[in-house]
């Protein structure tokens, strides 16, 4: 975590060691004394004997389909533009809210068909209903355009805490960010960014009515075909899948 914040923890176990308000390059001492860090690979029982199995982490590759790789290369534009955009925006606050709405919409693209197609949909229609709003406003359509009204403005530094707050807290800053927050600084410019993400939205939406996904088939043999995911018995080994996506978690059951 933060050193700031390590060090008024260790405030606790000694006020007169840890006093003073934390400086950057100034306050960094040796707690060798207090405290024995190790990983769990080096965590062994009172026999001698690791505390906890060994982990082995496999990647397992696999290629996309024609269909699958256009989806992949066009939403990667869109971020890499929408990005640039973001850099072009003067308020710091902003650019970071909308920088982790476009890396959070990158993750679900990697993460499935469904997740990417339903992350497309909610932000067109959240976005859609802005410009409804705004229409409606009789706002000029080269008028500065306010999208940010109730986000969150994410700085570095937000971004190094949300690491560690709660998932559903995490979930639902998530879910609030990559639906609403657009560099579109006009009516002009949001109404091309919707119908980017209508275009999106339709190819999304291709790729899961084919019933297509590499992934998944990668998984599926992967399960099926794997020595390893059988006991001595040859019955099937009860298994864990993580997903940070609910709709993936959806999709998948």
């Amino acid at each position: 975590g933060k050193e700031e914040d390590f060090q008024l923890f260790l405030r606790l176990l000694d006020a007169d060691r840890f006093e003073g308000k934390f400086r950057d390059g100034v306050h960094k001492v040796d707690v060798s004394d207090l405290m024995r860090h190790f990983v769990k690979e080096q965590l062994y029982t009172f026999e001698g004997t690791p505390l906890f199995p060994e982990r082995l982490a496999y990647t397992v590759n696999y290629s996309l389909s024609g269909l699958e790789d256009t989806l992949y290369q066009e939403v990667t534009d869109y971020v890499r533009q929408e990005f640039n955009r973001a850099d072009a925006l003067e308020n710091n606050g902003r650019k970071g809210t909308v920088g982790f709405a476009l890396t959070t919409l990158q993750r679900r693209l990697a993460s499935s068909p469904e997740a990417i197609y339903q992350s497309l949909k909610r932000r067109k229609e959240r976005l859609e209903r802005r410009l409804e709003e705004a229409r409606q406003a009789r706002q000029e359509v080269d008028a500065p355009l306010e999208l940010f009204q109730g986000l969150p403005l994410i700085s570095d530094d937000d971004l190094e805490d949300l690491e560690d707050v709660p998932d559903a807290e995490l979930e639902e800053t998530e879910e609030r960010v990559v639906d609403q927050a657009s560099a579109a600084r006009t009516i002009a410019e949001l109404e091309v960014e919707i119908a980017l993400l209508a275009r999106l939205e339709e190819l999304a939406h291709q790729v899961r009515r084919s019933g297509t996904d590499r992934k998944w088939e990668g998984l599926a043999s992967l399960l099926q075909n794997n020595a390893e995911m059988f006991d001595a018995e040859g019955q099937r080994r009860k298994l864990v899948i993580f997903t940070e996506h609910r709709d993936t978690l959806n999709y998948l059951t």
